[in-house]
């Protein structure tokens, strides 16, 4: 039940702390292009597997979403990757992933107050996102000392 879920995002966020880590040594043998293509390229080939999985078996589309920004989430993830891979080497893993989610989340709550969906932030979840930034900060500065 209720278990399953939390495990499922924490075996994610474990996986994520993974790949940023061999992407970081990737890069330090190569260049952080390599670990961007070996990423994608990987990520590509899982996806044409996954969809002509599922268009085999539920039928493929009939026309192409025409949305551009859907888009826009490869290129986005090509520049996340290769930055990652970049910032990985200098600051280290906990700090990169702490400030990714530091950054979705704050990027979520100014979302919800100029485009509420579903109405505006509790204060729960103002207060977790502002002590997200405190880890994030506090995350540097002992890096910065040691």
């Amino acid at each position: 039940g209720a278990i399953g879920w939390a495990v499922l995002p924490a075996l994610a966020g474990i996986g994520l702390a993974w790949q940023q880590a061999v992407n970081g040594r990737v890069a330090v043998a190569g260049t952080p292009f390599a670990a961007t293509w070996l990423n994608f390229a990987v990520g590509t080939t899982a996806l044409v597997v996954v969809a002509s999985a599922h268009g085999l078996v539920a039928g493929w589309p009939q026309t192409l979403l025409t949305d551009a920004w859907l888009y826009v989430g490869g290129a986005l993830g090509v520049v996340h990757i290769a930055a990652t891979t970049v910032l990985v080497r200098w600051v280290g893993v906990l700090l990169v992933g702490l400030g990714a989610i530091a950054g979705q989340l704050t990027g979520a709550v100014v979302l919800d107050v100029f485009a509420p969906a579903a109405g505006a932030p509790s204060v729960t979840v103002v207060a977790g996102t502002l002590l997200t930034l405190v880890a994030v900060a506090i995350a540097a500065r002992t890096r910065a000392v040691s």
